[in-house]
């Protein structure tokens, strides 16, 4: 029930909630809660994980020419980390101005009725080239054509109104953006019917047949079609990594292009790109009839077929003609580099397995703060077993040996898929998991999916730890079911690793929440939970052992049997569940500005073998002052005025059974952290429900236990007895809590305490301040503010200063000016030098203050009363008095001061109860003052006119114009 309660707790956390795709946290496993407080090793994919999966296609290299013009968030990341490279034109502006030229040289060559409306690939250079008609053209249009037929794509007409619209739908977004990108060159494909595929290149249209697929896995790392032209004969296009494409490439043939497109490869992936390789191949007839027979027995074969196709697709996809590569961009999630160094802060280590080239692997690394400059980089290659474990035994020794430089530095491990096959090796996986070990990050390079999972069984099992995997598409399955917890992004690549995981969410970012907040939560509760449910039955149990002793170890009853069967119902359940499902040590807030408390939970410190026996103990100690209090005092017994007697078994066994459920439900709300109104209740009932419960049971005709509350509850002894035992029961453990605290307290304890003070600091500065608004403002010397070096007049109402709810109900105008105060003096006798400073206040002109604190005005000054006749005045043109109108007053705001009625208006009402009080206590003179002459004069005066139900109103004031006396409406 705890955990339902945790997990439920986990389900409704808005800051985990994705709008977007309307999608929660889900937990799907419920039980595993505390294990998320524990991980210290997240195995993470990164396309769609850390990224959006939202592939954009940006550049491309073409028969050894790089296109494409724009900037990647690498690219970005990297300018603003060295600002000395910025460039000295904005991209924003170039790449409009090139997307109008591109667009223009398009329409030069040929009308793209399909463009998207914002294409991403952006360079003129490409239809410059094209509209030279030479050999670069034709390889530009061959380039585009196999971009647009090698592909299993789906074409969707989203508005029916307009047939030139198309979207298309694929297994990956990669091949999606592939299709588009070839679509907005002009290469379009159109159709797919059986087995006929229609494009359009560059306004005209064509017809081609598929004759076979081979589909892309995980193993193959590539896909290829087999075409049949209209111009007739067999082609093969291929597409894959480069790794793989180049393998199979012609020997002898295109060096020089292999290498311009191995240099171009290695810009675009330093720039975070993706790469792949296109490739094409002419194949004879004769030779694609022999080879079509193999594939068929291969496809249709029962046993090994996935083998054997796979040996068949061997057979034809060799000798390739490169034709050049692709780069595309998948951009990082939000937060993900803010997420990934807080989990690096709490001590928790991130593996990155991916499918990409080492090059784009590492600067994405660094664009997520997986990698830092601050570290160095282990780069491990090798082709060969020997090779791998040369390499790791080298760098082990280099970075980590005795006579290893730099040791405290940071390392990182990047490894890639061909060494990472070897060094899974069951001899060499020691070096490599001690390696992967010492590193505060390790990469892994073009891994398969079965390599992912057996990377994460290898640090689960050779380390003895807790791990976690996350991914997002169905490639990450394995993976994320071999870590202790997997968790599944729902995100562009459908749901699979969603429905395979034990939790569910749409941002890579709420990882930070899920373990630091809920996992560390659920971590505490559930150790301190277990502890105490172990003692509780302890000390029930072992109390009735000591009862043995005087019954001949003949199985006796101490308790009456309804005190057995509730105990662990009612009357001892609700405070530990409290405790499992609601305790915490530092709110959420705290947690993520903290993160350094996780490591708690990494390190199992708030569940140990000594803490579980010690609790044992405490256990056995109360059982045994709980019992012997009671016999004790119950040994001879006393006599009731009826005539009965309480040193009964029934008599004894409430009394022990009321101390031992007492000293239990205090000793789980000793150890709870949070103490609420909830957790006082249910303590509080809990204990009373016991004696509820006897009261009510000694109400029936039971043998032995009819009316026992009248010979117990009665009783002095009984009731002392209990506070006793309860009382020397605790005070060991309050003792020990006290020391620890005190003098060996942990992390959290700090924290714990830092909180308190600064909530207790900012109480008392609260307090300050509303002490001080009844001060006069003087400097710390003593030296009197005057209007020299304090000048009112240039004081302006701003926004912050209307957004006080001190005077929210105060009809003030904006950017009004307040008149000039009368010169402030102040009574030597009897006052308090106030706090403020003279730059304080010189700070509260400036505007940044949000209220008129600090002024105060001499009652002994006839200049604050015309002061105040000019701020409140009569509204009633019979009731107005004869008074002098300041200088600074505007006519305009006074006349329409006087014919509007007033919201303040109230008969016969003082004026702090007419007008706010908080204004009114900035505004008034101090209490503090000497009476002045004319005082008793004035309030007679006000008295008078407040009988007559005057009303009065606040008007704002402007020096700007001098007023004129306002005259009565007629």
């Amino acid at each position: 029930m705890v955990k339902t309660v945790q997990a439920y707790f986990i389900y409704s956390d808005v800051d985990m909630y994705y709008e977007k795709l309307d999608y929660p946290c889900t937990p799907k496993t419920w039980n595993i809660s505390d294990d998320l407080g524990q991980i210290e090793y997240i195995f993470s994919d990164k396309t769609g994980t850390l990224t959006q999966n939202v592939m954009e296609f940006r550049k491309c290299t073409i028969n050894g020419v790089a296109y494409g013009l724009g900037e990647t968030d690498t690219t970005r990341g990297a300018k603003l980390a060295n600002p000395d490279q910025n460039s000295k034109v904005k991209d924003g502006v170039n790449l409009d101005a090139e997307k109008e030229l591109m667009l223009t040289e398009m329409t030069k060559l040929f009308d793209n009725r399909y463009i998207s409306s914002n294409p991403t690939f952006i360079d003129s250079k490409l239809y410059q080239d094209l509209r030279a008609a030479d050999r670069q053209a034709k390889a530009i249009q061959d380039f585009f054509s196999a971009l647009a037929l090698c592909h299993t794509v789906l074409v969707e007409h989203p508005d029916e109104n307009n047939p030139y619209k198309i979207d298309y739908k694929a297994q990956s977004p990669d091949e999606a953006a592939l299709v588009g990108c070839a679509r907005d060159v002009g290469f379009v494909f159109l159709e797919r019917f059986q087995d006929t595929l229609t494009i359009e290149l560059m306004g005209e249209r064509k017809e081609f047949t598929l004759l076979n697929v081979l589909e892309f896995n995980s193993t193959r790392k590539r896909m290829s079609v087999i075409l049949r032209p209209p111009e007739g004969g067999v082609v093969l296009l291929c597409k894959g990594a480069d790794s793989v494409i180049y393998e199979r490439l012609e020997k002898g043939r295109q060096t020089k292009l292999r290498e311009e497109t191995l240099v171009d490869l290695e810009a675009f992936a330093n720039e975070g790109l993706r790469t792949l390789c296109i490739a094409y191949r002419v194949i004879s007839d004769e030779e694609y009839n022999v080879w079509v027979k193999n594939y068929e027995e291969a496809a249709s074969s029962i046993y090994d077929r996935e083998e054997k196709i796979e040996q068949a697709c061997e057979m034809i996809e060799h000798s390739l003609i490169l034709m050049g590569g692709t780069a595309i961009e998948d951009r990082l999630q939000e937060g993900v580099p803010e997420c990934i160094a807080t989990l690096a802060r709490a001590g928790i280590k991130i593996w990155v397995l991916t499918g990409d080239k080492t090059e784009t692997a590492i600067n994405i690394g660094f664009a997520c703060n997986l990698l830092q400059k601050d570290m160095l980089l282990i780069v491990i290659s090798a082709s060969d077993k020997e090779s791998a474990k040369r390499q790791l035994d080298e760098a082990l020794d280099k970075f980590f040996g005795p006579n290893a430089e730099n040791k405290n530095s940071k390392h990182a491990l990047i490894i890639d898929g061909e060494t990472l096959k070897h060094a899974l090796d069951k001899k060499i996986k020691p070096q490599f998991l001690e390696l992967g070990k010492r590193c505060q990050s390790v990469v892994c390079c073009r891994v398969s999916p079965l390599q992912k999972a057996k990377v994460v069984g290898m640090v689960k099992e050779g380390l003895n730890v807790m791990t976690l995997s996350i991914g997002d598409g169905a490639n990450d399955v394995s993976m994320i079911q071999e870590a202790n917890v997997g968790v599944g992004i729902a995100g562009e690549e459908g749901r699979q690793a969603a429905m395979a995981a034990d939790y569910a969410f749409a941002q890579f970012r709420f990882l930070e929440k899920l373990l630091l907040v809920h996992g560390r939560w659920s971590y505490i509760r559930i150790a301190e939970m277990i502890s105490c449910f172990f003692y509780k039955n302890i000390v029930w149990t072992i109390a009735m052992f000591w009862y043995q002793i005087w019954a001949g170890f003949s199985a006796q009853y101490l308790y009456d049997y309804t005190y057995i069967m509730l105990y662990n119902l009612v009357f001892t359940a609700f405070p530990v569940m409290f405790l499992g499902a609601f305790d915490q040590d530092v709110d959420a807030k705290t947690s993520l500005k903290y993160p350094q408390l996780y490591k708690r939970g990494i390190l199992q410190e708030d569940f140990t073998k000594s803490k579980f026996w010690l609790y044992v103990l405490d256990a056995i100690y109360q059982s045994a002052i709980c019992f012997f209090v009671s016999f004790g005092i119950f040994q001879f017994g006393s006599s009731h005025p009826t005539g009965l007697t309480n040193n009964g078994l029934t008599d004894l066994g409430t009394m022990v059974a009321g101390s031992v459920i007492a000293t239990v439900n205090i000793y789980v709300g000793l150890n709870t952290m949070n103490w609420t109104w909830m957790a006082f209740v249910i303590i509080v009932m809990s204990i009373l429900s016991f004696y509820a419960w006897v009261e009510l049971y000694s109400i029936w005709s039971s043998l032995g236990f009819f009316r026992l509350d009248l010979i117990l509850f009665s009783e002095l002894d009984f009731w002392f007895g209990v506070v006793l035992a309860v009382f020397i029961s605790i005070l060991p453990r309050y003792t020990v809590k006290y020391l620890h605290k005190t003098y060996w307290p942990t992390d959290t304890d700090i924290i714990r305490e830092k909180i308190r003070k600064e909530k207790k600091t900012k109480r008392k500065r609260i307090i300050d301040l509303e002490t001080e608004e009844d001060k006069v403002p003087i400097t710390g010397s003593g030296r009197i503010l005057d209007n020299n070096s304090f000048n009112t007049s240039s004081i302006t109402i701003n926004d912050d200063m209307l957004s006080d709810s001190s005077l929210s109900d105060t009809p003030i105008k904006k950017e009004q000016v307040i008149p000039k105060l009368p010169k402030i003096t102040t009574i030597p006798r009897g006052r308090t030098i106030s706090l403020r400073s003279e730059e304080q206040v010189y700070h509260m002109q400036s505007g940044n203050r949000q209220s008129f604190t600090g002024f105060a005005y001499s009652s002994e000054e006839s200049s604050f009363e015309t002061f105040r006749k000019s701020v409140y005045r009569p509204t009633k043109p019979h009731l107005l008095r004869k008074t002098h109108h300041r200088s600074n007053t505007t006519t305009a705001i006074e006349e329409e001061t006087i014919n509007r009625k007033s919201y303040l208006s109230t008969t016969s009402l003082n004026r702090s109860q007419t007008l706010p009080n908080t204004l009114f206590r900035r505004m008034s003179p101090s209490p503090s003052r000497s009476p002045s002459p004319n005082r008793s004069q004035r309030y007679d005066d006000d008295r008078r006119l407040r009988s007559e139900g005057e009303e009065v109103e606040l008007s704002v004031m402007s020096p700007s114009t001098p007023s004129t006396p306002s005259t009565p409406p007629s």
